[in-house]
C-alpha cells in the first residue's frame, strides 16, 4: 500500500495489518467533525502502547504485512542489524512473553557458509544453559530465510555502557568479566570456543546480570568432525572475530584456536571496561592484527588510576602473547578475579539501560494470525530494515547485535513521552455523552417526583 494521505485510509492499513482487534483500533477514530492528522493519531496509539514505535513507523509508510513471523511470534521493535542478519524484539503470541528473533537475510541464505553457521549456532546455544549465557529457545523459517528465537535481555551490551557514559569502577568491571568468565567455563564445558568475546558481545539486564551472547563464530574443539566440514572449509581464507579483541593465535589460525582465545579477548574486555578504550585504540585494522602478535598493548595503568597491582598483574596474564603464558581456562579466570569480583555492585543505572523497558510493551492484543493462504497479499515476507553501522566501528563477521541502546527512540525519532505505556482510553466525547444521557435519566426522575400528584 502507499503511504496513507487520510487518517480513514490509516485505518485501512492497520485494519489489514491484523496488529489490532477492530474494537481497539476504532477507538481511535476521530468522532465525526472532528479532526485529527494522521500522524497524531499515531503518536496517541503509541503513547496508551497498543503499538510500539516500530508498528507506527511502518504503518505510517503504509506497510501491513511483515509483522508476524508466523502464527507464533509478532514483531514489536528492530534491535540491531549485521551483514547476514537483522534481530527483533517479538511476543510470542501464544504464550504472551517477550523474546529476541534473529533472522538471516534472504541475501545471506544464499551462503551455503552463513546458513550452516546459523543453524550451528542455534543448536550449540540451545545445548547450553547458564545464567550468564542468552538462550536459544527456538528455531523457525519465514519464507526462505531460517530464524533462531533467543531469551530477551531486556539491558544493553558493555561496549554501549562505556561509550555513553566513563569507565567502570573497578569493582563493577571485575564483576562483569568474572560473570562473562563464568558463562565461557560453561560454554568451554559443553566443548565450545567463543571466538569473538568482546563488549559488544555482553549484555547486562537491569538486575546487573552479565550474558554472553552470539555464539555465531563458535568452534567444538571435542568434536573434530563438527569443524571438518565448515570451520576449516570457511575460516581458512579468512580471519573470523573482532581486530580490537582477537588473540594473536587468531588471526594466524581462526580455525586452530582454543579456549584460551576466549580468555584474551575477555582480557580486552575487562581492558576496555576499565580504561574506556581498547587496548590498541585509534589503530587501523592491520596495525591492530599486527600489534595483537607483536606489541603489548599499553600499560592500564596510563589511562586508569587506583586499579590494584593484584588486577594489573591479572590482566596482564589474561593478554599473554603465548597462549601458554595464559589461564588455561576460564575457572582459572574466576577464581583470579574473585577477590574484586565477588564484591556485590550495584545495579546499572536507568540512564544506562534502553530508554523502553520491557514492562512498557503491552503483550495480549493481537491474536495469532490465520494460517497463510496461497493468496499473493498474504505471502510471508521476511521484514527489512536497513543495517545500522556495527556500534565498535571494527568488520566483524557473521556477527549480530541485538541489544544495542535506545534501539526504539531511534526508530521512531519519538521524543520520550510518545513511548510510555498507559491503558487504552475510550474516546472523550463517548464518555461526555454516557454522562450526559446518565444526568438528563437523573433529572427525569426527580422532576417526575416533584410533580407527582
Amino acid at each position: 500500500m502507499p503511504p496513507p494521505a487520510t487518517t480513514d485510509e490509516l485505518f485501512d492499513v492497520i485494519d489489514h495489518s491484523g496488529l489490532l482487534p477492530a474494537d481497539v483500533w476504532r477507538t481511535y477514530q476521530p468522532s465525526p467533525g472532528r479532526m485529527m492528522s494522521k500522524d497524531a493519531v499515531l503518536a496517541r496509539m503509541t503513547r496508551d502502547g497498543v503499538i510500539t514505535p516500530f508498528h507506527a513507523k511502518q504503518l505510517g509508510l503504509g506497510r501491513h504485512r511483515g509483522f508476524f513471523l508466523n502464527v507464533k511470534y509478532k514483531l514489536l521493535a528492530h534491535l540491531g542489524s549485521g551483514g547476514n542478519g537483522q534481530v527483533y524484539l517479538c511476543e510470542h503470541l501464544l504464550l504472551g512473553r517477550l523474546v529476541a528473533v534473529k533472522i538471516l537475510l534472504p541475501s545471506a541464505v544464499e551462503s551455503a557458509g552463513a546458513v550452516q553457521r546459523f543453524f550451528r549456532e542455534a543448536k550449540a546455544v540451545a545445548a547450553l544453559d547458564s545464567p550468564n549465557i542468552v538462550r536459544v529457545f527456538d528455531m523457525d523459517q519465514v519464507g526462505e530465510s531460517p530464524f533462531m528465537v533467543m531469551e530477551y535481555v531486556d539491558g544493553t551490551n558493555l561496549h554501549a555502557v562505556v561509550a555513553q557514559g566513563e569507565p567502570l569502577a573497578v569493582a563493577r568491571a571485575a564483576n562483569y568479566a568474572r560473570q562473562a568468565a563464568l558463562g565461557l567455563a560453561h560454554a568451554h564445558a559443553a566443548g565450545l570456543v567463543h571466538r569473538d568475546v568482546k563488549p559488544g558481545n555482553l549484555l547486562v539486564d537491569r538486575a546487573g546480570v552479565v550474558k554472553l551472547l552470539d555464539l555465531g563464530l563458535a568452534r567444538f574443539f571435542t568434536h573434530p568432525e563438527r569443524n571438518k566440514n565448515l570451520t576449516a572449509k570457511f575460516d581458512a581464507k579468512s580471519v573470523v572475530g573482532t581486530a580490537d579483541f582477537m588473540a594473536p593465535e587468531q588471526a594466524r589460525d581462526s580455525s586452530g584456536v582454543d579456549i584460551r582465545a576466549d580468555i584474551y579477548g575477555l582480557g580486552g574486555t575487562l581492558y576496555y571496561l576499565l580504561a574506556g578504550r581498547s587496548p590498541f585504540e585509534g589503530a587501523t585494522l592491520a596495525q591492530k592484527l599486527d600489534w595483537q602478535q607483536t606489541r603489548p598493548p599499553p600499560p592500564i595503568t596510563e589511562f586508569r588510576r587506583g586499579v590494584p597491582a593484584g588486577l594489573v598483574a591479572v590482566l596482564e596474564r589474561m593478554l599473554a602473547k603465548n597462549p601458554t603464558d595464559r589461564y588455561a581456562a576460564p575457572d582459572a579466570v574466576v577464581k583470579a578475579l574473585a577477590p574484586w569480583g565477588e564484591q556485590a555492585v550495584p545495579p546499572p543505572s536507568a540512564a544506562e539501560m534502553p530508554l523502553v523497558p520491557a514492562s512498557a510493551y503491552r503483550l495480549g492484543l493481537s491474536p495469532p494470525p490465520p494460517a497463510p493462504s496461497r493468496s499473493a497479499d498474504s505471502t510471508a515476507e521476511t521484514p527489512t530494515i536497513e543495517p545500522d553501522a556495527n556500534s565498535e566501528g571494527e568488520p566483524t563477521v557473521d556477527l549480530l547485535d541485538p541489544h544495542t541502546p535506545n534501539a526504539d527512540a531511534v526508530l521512531s525519532k519519538a521524543p520520550r513521552s510518545t513511548v510510555v505505556a498507559a491503558p487504552p482510553r475510550l474516546p472523550v466525547r463517548g464518555w461526555w455523552l454516557a454522562a450526559a444521557a446518565v444526568g438528563l435519566v437523573a433529572a427525569g426522575a426527580f422532576l417526575s417526583w416533584l410533580l407527582r400528584p
